[in-house]
């Protein structure tokens, strides 16, 4: 996104901001998200962690790179080196088999590694079931948070907010982590005009999309949801006379998606 996009929201804030302190109006949210890739990826607040220990990549800078430019991570698969893989798998196979360590230090880890593993030929097929035990778990939580989630967005679009609220908590009771759910629970407090429950909602929001650090992944995979969080908060910070926070929060808005 250009940088004058979020110039042109601080100063549509900045107004609406002037206008609320003189007449106390209601404050008209940023329209709610859909659900984006956070949940379908379980993109979550170490999503670079888990794209390197997926991929089985050692160097977190890599695997910021091949998360972010999916393109060229389709194009050119990441190939694990034999540093990768000690490194993530050498504490696994040492708890199946602790002798793994003398045989690494005479013949190296690969080596144990090949011999181990073709010595013990059930050991790939108990982590597949494993493997695939997980999957399965994560898509039937996944469902859950999907149809507690529609229903809520449902409501909301019927005009039942209230309702909506309280079937949107559900949701978020199955992923008290995702910044698109409690980004659409702060607007429909602020419909509700409860502004300091929309507040926190939005609080809590933003904590877990800037919760990735220097990645910025969550932001990156939700800029929509970022941008309408910094606006909204921005806009309830002024309605409450926080100026200070609500520059604050806009300026950081704008530091992140304009570079």
């Amino acid at each position: 996104m250009k940088p004058v996009i979020f110039y042109c929201a601080i100063l549509i804030v900045l107004l609406v901001g002037c206008s609320v302190h003189e007449t106390k109006k209601k404050i008209e949210p940023l329209q709610p998200q859909q659900i984006t890739s956070e949940i379908s990826q379980e993109i979550k607040s170490r999503a670079v962690e888990e794209y390197a220990m997926l991929h089985q990549i050692s160097d977190l800078k890599v695997a910021e790179f091949y998360l972010t430019h999916p393109e060229y991570a389709k194009a050119n698969p990441y190939q694990p080196t034999p540093e990768d893989i000690a490194f993530y798998e050498y504490k696994f196979i040492e708890k199946l088999r602790p002798d793994i360590k003398k045989m690494a230090e005479k013949k190296g880890f690969m080596k144990s590694r090949s011999f181990f593993m073709s010595i013990h030929p059930d050991t790939d097929s108990d982590q597949s079931d494993a493997a695939a035990r997980f999957v399965k778990e994560v898509l039937q939580k996944n469902e859950a948070i999907d149809k507690e989630f529609n229903e809520a967005m449902d409501l909301y679009r019927r005009g039942l907010i209230d309702d909506a609220i309280e079937q949107l908590k559900k949701a978020i009771e199955l992923q008290p982590d995702s910044p698109t759910m409690l980004y659409n629970l702060g607007v429909m407090y602020m419909k509700k005009e409860k502004y300091l429950d929309a507040m926190n909602a939005l609080t809590s929001s933003l904590k877990y999309l800037t919760s990735t650090g220097y990645t910025n992944t969550n932001i990156i995979m939700n800029p929509e949801v970022f941008m309408g969080v910094s606006v909204n908060l921005g806009m309830i910070y002024t309605y409450l006379e926080m100026y200070n926070e609500a520059i604050d929060v806009l300026k950081k808005c704008i530091k992140v998606l304009s570079k």
